[in-house]
């Protein structure tokens, strides 16, 4: 990963350069469209495919109080942006000096300078500089004397709906987590330690992993998930609980994993969950005997349901060809 402080990369890249930019949470299918056209650019043209992203979104400095949860931490980002074949990520630090940069100046210091960028290509309602006084427009007017050319992509769509962030932690923030799949090429994932907790899943005959998930992480809707759980490269189906517990007056949200045929200790490890599809929303039973009938029942269905969609995962994870 190489950083842009203050428009001024902390070490150089190789250069000429096809740049794909934006922000990128998620990495969805929009964004990887983006992406994929920026390498075939370098392809065509033998240049370096490279993305230029955010460590955070402008409004985490600009508006903190309307700061919003992301689908993707940094580590997680880089991670995907990676596997779509793209080695050279460089990251823009977020701070008042980056974002009073005016957008001509950070054409002319940063894609022309530092970036050597001789192909940009961004989605049709980028925006850039401070006080998001950039645009496409910018960019055009500028490309012919920046020596780069530039293409403004629309947004891929989904049943008529362009696929944007926004839209997928509102699928999400509905429990929609098989819809959330399509639109992301991937399942919803989370990851964290486990750590201990009540165990209270234990008590009712269902030992479950609690993990200590990132805190600026979008939550899908409360309630329970067929999931893939991931630890040490294997992989278990689990029906996972995400939720306050409020059969017990739990008011804290957890995010809790039944390993299906699991036995050991996760205590320190990381586990990393793959949200497959919704079994139910959040409910309060009477008593802990109608949970324990009611987990019963959630874990026998994840345990129907995860094989099938274990295999479609695996399908779509194959290398393309």
């Amino acid at each position: 990963m190489h950083l842009l402080q203050g428009g001024r990369l902390a070490e150089g890249v190789p250069s000429p350069t096809a740049v794909a930019i934006g922000m990128f949470d998620g990495v969805h299918c929009g964004h990887q469209a983006l992406i994929r056209r920026a390498m075939a650019i370098a392809r065509e043209r033998d240049l370096a495919p490279l993305v230029l992203t955010l460590d955070w979104h402008p409004d985490e400095v600009l508006r903190p109080d309307r700061a919003r949860p992301y689908l993707t931490t940094l580590p997680e980002k880089l991670a995907l942006i990676r596997a779509l074949g793209v080695s050279l990520v460089v990251v823009a630090r977020v701070t008042p000096a980056f974002l009073s940069i005016q957008a001509r100046e950070f054409v002319m210091r940063s894609l022309r300078g530092e970036l050597d960028a001789h192909a940009v290509v961004v989605g049709r309602n980028f925006r850039f500089g401070q006080g998001r006084q950039g645009d496409i427009a910018v960019l055009a007017a500028m490309q012919k004397e920046c020596g780069f050319t530039l293409e403004a992509l629309d947004p891929v769509t989904a049943d008529g709906e362009p696929i944007s962030s926004t839209l997928i932690r509102r699928v999400l923030a509905a429990g929609e987590v098989a819809h959330a799949r399509r639109l992301l090429g991937r399942p919803y994932q989370m990851a964290g330690e486990v750590v201990s907790g009540e165990k209270i899943g234990r008590s009712l005959g269902f030992p479950t992993a609690n993990i200590a998930y990132p805190p600026q992480k979008v939550l899908p809707a409360l309630g329970v998930y067929v999931c893939q759980a991931r630890v040490e490269g294997a992989c278990y189906g689990a029906a996972v609980n995400v939720g306050r517990r409020p059969t017990f007056d739990g008011t804290r949200i957890t995010v809790e994993a039944h390993l299906l045929g699991f036995e050991g200790d996760l205590y320190g490890k990381n586990l990393n969950l793959h949200f497959l599809d919704r079994l139910r929303f959040e409910e309060q039973f009477p008593t802990p005997e109608a949970l324990r009938a009611q987990i019963a029942a959630d874990v026998a269905r994840a345990r129907d349901l995860y094989a099938p969609l274990a295999a479609s995962l695996e399908a779509s994870e194959q290398p393309q060809t």
